[in-house]
């Protein structure tokens, strides 16, 4: 990283940047002059922390269970993954087809209300057709995917379901 040729697009990306903001790269000084996103920083390096303790192969192959756990759960409840071959799935972020006759804000901004829970829509093409659950790092464990399971089941339970 200290020997790359061209400079990244943002201080955030360097990685010589964040080494000296930690004060780790040998230098009497902070060169940075301003207060960084320092809650950012913090969280980077923690998780750089939990990746260095469990080891790379073993987060991934944590990522690919919980997420397999979810893909059932899903399927339980009824619902269709917006990807349908496995193999093209990203383990962090399942992406779920809106069900039919469902008003995709509606059962987000349910899911926030009464269960504190942040889901999210499609982004581009995939808007109005998705809904996008993210388990990743550290909120990648079954218990968390169970709450997102019950926050669906009751949203649809409880949300308005069009005639369409």
């Amino acid at each position: 990283m200290f020997n790359r040729k061209t400079k990244p697009v943002s201080y955030l990306f360097d990685m010589t940047y964040l080494s000296n903001y930690w004060g780790c790269d040998g230098q009497p000084a902070r060169l940075y002059h301003h207060t960084g996103p320092v809650s950012g920083f913090f969280a980077l390096r923690e998780s750089l922390a939990i990746v260095a303790e469990r080891g790379l192969e073993e987060s991934w192959k944590k990522h690919k269970e919980v997420a397999a756990y979810l893909y059932r759960g899903l399927e339980d409840l009824g619902l269709k993954l917006f990807i349908p071959d496995r193999d093209l799935r990203l383990p962090s972020v399942t992406t779920i087809a809106i069900p039919e006759g469902y008003n995709w804000r509606e059962l987000l901004a349910y899911i926030m209300k009464h269960h504190q829970m942040e889901m999210t829509g499609g982004l581009g093409p995939s808007m109005g057709m998705v809904m996008r659950i993210g388990l990743m790092g550290y909120n990648c464990e079954k218990t968390n995917a169970d709450m997102a399971l019950r926050a669906l089941a009751d949203a649809l339970k409880n949300c308005k379901k069009s005639k369409a």
